[in-house]
């Protein structure tokens, strides 16, 4: 047994020997994440993966250093799909437990087939597109997305469930059937399909958690037997249909088209053009209403149009959220490729203020491993860029840069750089602000004596305002040091 306040090991007792800590309740809550790490597992060897999300989402909020239950966690979130879950609980992981490798070996094996893991954060993409659509009452673009979402992952249980309501919604309910029995198979008591089981076979029972698993499995053979059974039906009725019954079948066609010319047309033309007349009457009252006819009243259009500000603001915000969640994935896949530059300037812009800490945790980690390596680059690319007169680049780069820094030895040259940068560009006062910046806060920078002279140059007038010759002293002061 090992104190949690000493870390001391000790054989048994309740009280620690080494600090004489009470750890009465520090054992029990661990017993007790480890019996709801245990029903978790349970319900996971059933895939009853709802249920082991429920249990290990317990477990680990009683006790956040259980690693066995967070990286099962992380396990049934990648079965269900949910891959952006499942990176954040293995890296919490491997924060909280260095001599624990799993979770370290999981996140590696991601890391190394980076294309898949683009291909699942391209599904959330889409999952959360098909939602604006459904927001929108446009069901039939949603079930598109959905569509290319679940062959991107074929264990995105949320699209499954979303296409089965969208073809709900559009009173397409056999449509609807295997999109929610594919949900079946891999979550087997997931309650929002049990749900939509029970709305698409009215009277039905739902099925029984026992049976459930075995039945799901062969809904694949089923859908392909239903499918047989349509074809042949429709092979039949081919074979039935003779030369005859087509030529009285066509002969029909034409005498109801011309009943329908000669009879329902004209009345349908004269409907609609009373129609147009009525809609002309309705609109010409309107333009000239006083207020006093029950129509609805200016304030309460103000204030519906306030409300539905305030829900687009909402949706807007949700859907920034969403995006950030989505570059700091995006930026964990580029770190796993090396990428590092990418990476960095994904995510140097973010504001964390509103996520969660298991993202702020990969945001860490994504920041950590790139920023510095980043801005070195990045100061090399500006130089570059300045000593080739090319100094609207240099500008944009050094900037970054700037932005990226994380060891002040170097931030003297790089703001020293911006102001030869803004003297290239024409900008005196620019350039005057950081070479004063650099004398101010950086004194001991290695362009400290450059940054003077420019500075002095620049009050006396006699700046160097040619690129050749303001790149050619640069290179000069460069060699003198």
């Amino acid at each position: 047994m090992k104190c949690p306040v000493c870390s001391y090991i000790f054989k048994s007792g309740n009280v620690c020997p080494g600090c004489g800590t009470d750890i009465v309740l520090y054992n029990k809550t661990r017993n007790i994440s480890d019996k709801l790490y245990n029903s978790g597992l349970k319900c996971a060897e059933e895939r009853d993966l709802t249920g082991a999300i429920e249990y290990l989402s317990r477990s680990v909020m009683v006790n956040k250093f259980n690693t066995k239950a967070r990286n099962l966690l992380g396990l049934v979130y990648f079965e269900k799909g949910l891959v952006a879950n499942a990176l954040r609980e293995w890296v919490v992981s491997s924060n909280l437990d260095k001599k624990d490798k799993t979770a370290s070996e999981y996140l590696e094996k991601l890391q190394k087939n980076a294309r898949e893991l683009e291909k699942m954060n391209d599904a959330i993409r889409l999952y959360n597109l098909a939602i604006q659509y459904m927001n929108q009452h446009s069901e039939d673009l949603a079930l598109i997305q959905l569509k290319k979402a679940v062959s991107y992952n074929p264990k995105f249980v949320d699209a499954y469930n979303l296409a089965a309501l969208c073809n709900m919604a559009n009173g397409n309910n056999t449509a609807a059937e295997p999109f929610v029995k594919r949900v079946l198979y891999l979550d087997k008591k997931n309650p929002t399909a049990l749900r939509y089981l029970q709305e698409i076979t009215p009277g039905s029972k739902v099925t029984p958690a026992a049976d459930l698993n075995t039945k799901t499995e062969d809904t694949v053979d089923e859908i392909k037997a239903r499918r047989k059974r349509r074809m042949s039906y429709k092979n039949l009725e081919k074979g039935i249909i003779g030369k005859p019954e087509i030529i009285s079948f066509a002969g029909g066609v034409i005498c109801t088209a011309a009943v329908l010319f000669a009879l329902v047309f004209p009345t349908m033309l004269e409907n609609k053009s009373k129609e147009i007349y009525d809609l002309k009457t309705t609109l010409e009252n309107y333009q000239s209403y006083n207020g006093a006819d029950g129509t609805v009243s200016y304030d309460e259009l103000v204030s519906e149009n306030a409300d539905l500000k305030s829900e687009v603001d909402k949706y807007k915000n949700a859907v920034a959220l969403q995006t950030k969640i989505g570059n700091i994935n995006k930026a964990y896949a580029l770190l796993a490729n090396g990428k590092n530059k990418e990476a960095a300037l994904l995510i140097k812009d973010i504001d964390i203020s509103d996520l969660s800490d298991e993202d702020i945790a990969i945001y860490d980690t994504v920041r950590e491993s790139t920023f510095a390596s980043a801005a070195e680059d990045l100061f090399s690319e500006g130089k570059m860029y300045y000593l080739a007169g090319n100094y609207e680049n240099a500008k944009t780069t050094l900037n970054e840069c700037l932005d990226l820094i994380t060891d002040e030895s170097y931030t003297g040259e790089v703001l020293y750089y911006l102001g030869k940068t803004s003297e290239g560009l024409g900008e005196t006062a620019t350039a005057i602000s950081y070479y004063e910046k650099v004398l101010s806060d950086y004194p001991n920078s290695a362009q400290a004596v450059n940054a003077q002279n420019s500075l002095d140059n620049l009050r006396s007038g006699t700046g160097t305002q040619d690129p050749s010759k303001t790149s050619s002293q640069t290179s000069n002061e460069d060699n003198q040091q």
